[in-house]
């Protein structure tokens, strides 16, 4: 037995040599995919998860997941106000010996329950609504980011002048600027 060891970068380039000798395809099919994963160790959620990220080249499926990572962020929030605000109008209530805080608790419970089932079960029309609108932002941030540090850009209306250069960004209002060192 042969007890040569290999990187992974040689194990990838041997087996797709080894894989275009065997077929002039150039295609496996995923029972042989899934048997070599076996063989290589890797189990089969490893091997699925891989195959849908090979799959996802425009970052959707992190989208996705970052926006639920917002909207639970958002949930957990809401939720600590709700239970400080709602402390407060409790002690506030019963040290003037009614019960009205109920009201405000119970009314705005319904919408702490309706923000847990969005952020813990949310419709998947909606996290695919979110995660488009995420991606979008991301690539129109990374446009301006690169706009603004590769070029200079000279804006001026009757208040105000925007001038942007070498990664410094300088807002002029009359006799007063601001200057914004952007490296």
């Amino acid at each position: 037995m042969n007890s040569q060891k290999f990187t992974n970068d040689e194990m990838q380039a041997i087996l797709k040599r080894a894989m275009e000798r065997k077929s002039h395809s150039g295609e496996i099919s995923y029972s042989d995919l899934s048997s070599t994963a076996q063989e290589l160790g890797i189990d089969e959620h490893d091997l699925e998860q891989a195959i849908r990220e090979h799959f996802d080249g425009d970052g959707i499926v992190e989208a996705r997941r970052q926006w639920i990572r917002n909207k639970r962020k958002k949930f957990y929030e809401h939720l600590g106000t709700y239970l400080i605000v709602n402390t407060f109008l409790a002690g506030m209530s019963l040290l003037g010996g009614s019960m009205w805080f109920v009201f405000p608790l119970l009314g705005w419970g319904i919408g702490v329950a309706l923000d847990a089932m969005g952020a813990f079960f949310p419709d998947d029309e909606k996290v695919e609504r979110g995660a488009e609108k995420l991606l979008r932002k991301q690539k129109t941030s990374k446009k301006l980011e690169s706009e603004f540090s590769n070029s200079n850009t000279k804006y001026k209306s009757k208040k105000y002048s925007i001038d942007i250069s070498n990664g410094k960004i300088i807002i002029t209002n009359g006799d007063k600027h601001i200057e914004i060192n952007g490296k």
